[in-house]
């Protein structure tokens, strides 16, 4: 009997290997960004020789305080610690994406909201109705492209290229490669990531201002003037601005919430 439950037992060993391996991976990309070696790390954090080759190849779990104080060191921001050794690491779960769709389901109903549900890989997992509405999309064609990543809608000429003002599409889409450089550019070891790399890279302008930003790493760019998108309403051009809202209570989800300046 004894053995029996054994055989069900899951393996937390292994999955506390998998964990500090991704850590010192991702430890090691921002090692890099910030141009240090291990030798300096140790020296600025007070840690024994070969300590960071340790941690950096997954033979040693670092304690939190260690983690934070590489860190430190490596200037990484709040989200690429959580993305190294936090809340972030991987991917919302389905079950996760359930919650987060049930808790905006209220609010989305509302007649005035317009706006979609994001997760903190830039996929998209729910749209307001009155969204839904001035689209002219069905819910069935919304329910299809959900689970793909922002950039990826966008890019699409079936989805962004329908929807958008044709006269701004560019621009709209370098502002939205701007936001995802900010967000997400640390993840690249993140298979989202590179699955919405891959998509940036089959569209020949998109990729070239892609590459701009990697050379260029901007600091400021979500301005007042772009945090404004021209909706295409049935031949209507509209500008309308949006803001993000982060959840509450989990804050890898996030709204994305269009304010209506004009009547339609």
């Amino acid at each position: 009997m004894i053995k029996q439950q054994n055989k069900f037992k899951i393996d937390y060993t292994d999955q506390r290997t998998m964990q500090a391996m991704k850590t010192g991976r991702r430890l090691r990309y921002f090692r890099k960004r910030a141009g240090l070696s291990q030798f300096d790390v140790e020296l600025e954090i007070g840690a024994a020789s070969g300590s960071i080759s340790r941690i950096e190849n997954g033979v040693t779990n670092a304690n939190k305080e260690t983690l934070n104080a590489i860190a430190d060191v490596l200037e990484m921001s709040l989200l690429e610690r959580e993305y190294t050794y936090g809340k972030r690491m991987d991917p919302p779960s389905e079950e996760d994406v359930t919650k987060a769709v049930e808790s905006v389901r209220e609010l989305f109903n509302k007649p005035w909201v317009f706006g979609y549900m994001i997760d903190d890989r830039y996929r998209v997992w729910k749209a307001s109705n009155l969204f839904i509405k001035l689209s002219g999309v069905s819910k069935k064609e919304y329910e299809n492209v959900y689970g793909r990543s922002l950039l990826d809608i966008a890019l699409d000429p079936e989805w962004g290229g329908k929807f958008v003002d044709k006269n701004t599409y560019e621009e709209t889409i370098k502002h939205l490669l701007d936001l995802y450089y900010s967000e997400c550019g640390y993840m690249v070891d993140d298979p989202i990531y590179l699955d919405t790399i891959e998509k940036i890279k089959k569209v020949k302008f998109a990729w070239n201002y892609w590459n701009k930003i990697i050379k260029s790493k901007p600091l400021d760019f979500n301005h007042h003037d772009n945090r404004t998108v021209k909706f295409n309403f049935h031949g209507i051009k509209v500008p309308i601005k949006f803001s993000t809202i982060p959840f509450y209570k989990d804050e890898r989800f996030m709204v994305i919430e269009y304010i209506l300046t004009s009547k339609l």
